[in-house]
């Protein structure tokens, strides 16, 4: 009687209750079978991971472990034929064997062919002018997930903002969330948000990242989850601080009290819902 719920949070689903007619739960179910019998990938084309980093990496091993085709593109043509061939990145992940199925290159134009969905995880102050570089190699109207965090200086633009004036006709999401690149390349339990305006696309994406340890949540507030990634580590840092000083627990607590509360006033300026 409670499949289709489990197999709802397995997925990472929200799940509502409400009484459903017959035609409704029917649907469902069918629905739901289809869904099972065709496991989590969601997409057959190749995927593009735009940074070669820790967290590019993570996630580049994560869309893998789903079945997806994965190509990364770094900026440094010689590091990522090392990565290539050693099969490890050894200055953000160390030891960690970077699994077949996962290509790393420089050529952006060759690893665009063919590529419907690019998650975007160059750092946010050198996105811009990384983008700008590779706008014409790369394909105008694919997914762009964002992957970064941060406002960018000097025009406190949020990373999902640049990557949609630079690209008018795509789509764009963000993914936000507590998790770190060590452990998620390691396959530990890690939860995440997608946020994205389209419900549909959120669904999507959802269905591309969810896996049995990487549990994936939607949003429909993108600026929401992109203000709270960014803001939320100047909190943390003041926390640190207050235990290096030897404040106590007190300070520590209302530190984090208080920095929740500016973090909403932010997010009400940013029209965040």
């Amino acid at each position: 009687r409670h499949r289709k719920y489990i197999a709802r949070i397995l997925r990472g689903e929200e799940l509502t209750f409400k009484m459903k007619t017959k035609d409704e739960q029917s649907m469902e179910n069918t629905t739901l079978e289809k869904t099972e019998t065709a496991g989590t990938k969601a997409t057959d084309s190749p995927v593009l991971v735009l940074g070669n980093g820790g967290w590019g990496t993570a996630i580049a091993m994560v869309l893998r472990s789903n079945g997806h085709e994965v190509r990364v593109w770094g900026h440094d043509a010689d590091y990522t034929r090392e990565i290539e061939s050693s099969r490890e990145n050894r200055k953000y992940l160390t030891g960690l064997t970077i699994p077949d199925g996962i290509e790393f290159g420089s050529d952006v134009a060759r690893l665009s062919s063919g590529v419907e969905t690019v998650f975007s995880v160059v750092p946010t102050q050198f996105q811009r002018s990384t983008l700008v570089e590779l706008r014409e190699e790369l394909p105008a109207t694919a997914l762009y997930v964002s992957c970064s965090k941060g406002f960018e200086r000097g025009t406190l633009e949020l990373p999902s903002a640049i990557i949609s004036s630079l690209f008018t006709e795509s789509k764009t999401a963000v993914l936000g969330g507590p998790s770190h690149a060590e452990e998620v390349s390691l396959g530990l339990p890690a939860t995440v948000v997608v946020g994205c305006e389209d419900e549909i696309l959120c669904s999507r994406i959802q269905q591309v990242f969810s896996s049995g340890s990487f549990r994936v949540y939607t949003s429909k507030d993108p600026r929401g989850v992109e203000g709270a990634g960014a803001s939320k580590n100047v909190i943390a840092l003041a926390a640190g601080i207050s235990d290096g000083l030897g404040y106590g627990d007190y300070a520590r607590a209302a530190l984090v009290c208080r920095g929740a509360t500016e973090l909403t006033r932010l997010g009400a300026a940013l029209e965040c819902s």
